[in-house]
């Protein structure tokens, strides 16, 4: 198994009125990246 970071991004859940918006687009290009790879993805945060 290999780990990859394709992207990462901060952000402070209390303070940051566009987390939500920040992850979705994350994942989004994150979904792009991967597409058509047939290899199993995580995500996580920390």
């Amino acid at each position: 198994m290999e780990l990859k970071v394709i992207e990462k991004i901060r952000t402070n859940n209390f303070n940051d009125e566009l987390v939500m918006q920040k992850i979705t687009d994350m994942w989004k290009n994150a979904s792009t990246v991967l597409a058509g790879k047939n290899e199993v993805v995580y995500g996580f945060v920390s």
